[in-house]
């Protein structure tokens, strides 16, 4: 429950995760609380080096459908990635190409609002240390 209260309040001050719209020490920080606890259960350190190994280690799973599937599955609950009701919210309000307007302003609002969705908790982690 605290660190639920924690991310909730991160999401509440910074937006999720995927919306980059800021906190991602905070939300590295938030994350090695729990890590760090876990890790060295399994032979890692329980510090944001710790997390790297334990990251690069689990990348040779990258490609495995089951895997795959439920690091986006903890990456929609740690708000890293988007719900699918919340992407299909951004895919229904992402400007249309072939409407009026400059395709330069449109094409910039595009990128802003899906440049951080797709980033998963590997990508975050080791790129963000405290």
């Amino acid at each position: 429950p605290a660190f639920q209260k924690e991310l909730t309040k991160l999401n509440l001050l910074y937006g999720k995760g995927f919306e980059d719209r800021g906190g991602e020490d905070e939300r590295a920080r938030l994350f090695l609380k729990v890590q760090g606890a876990v890790m060295p259960k399994y032979g890692y350190s329980g510090t944001q080096a710790g997390v790297l190994e334990m990251l690069a280690v689990a990348a040779r799973f990258n490609g495995n459908p089951e895997f795959d599937s439920n690091r986006l599955k903890l990456n929609v609950l740690l708000g890293l990635a988007p719900s699918a009701e919340e992407k299909a919210a951004m895919d229904a309000s992402a400007p249309d190409f072939a409407g009026k307007g400059s395709g330069k302003s449109k094409g910039k609002a595009l990128l802003q609002r899906d440049s951080g969705w797709s980033r998963t908790l590997l990508t975050d982690l080791s790129m963000h240390q405290p």
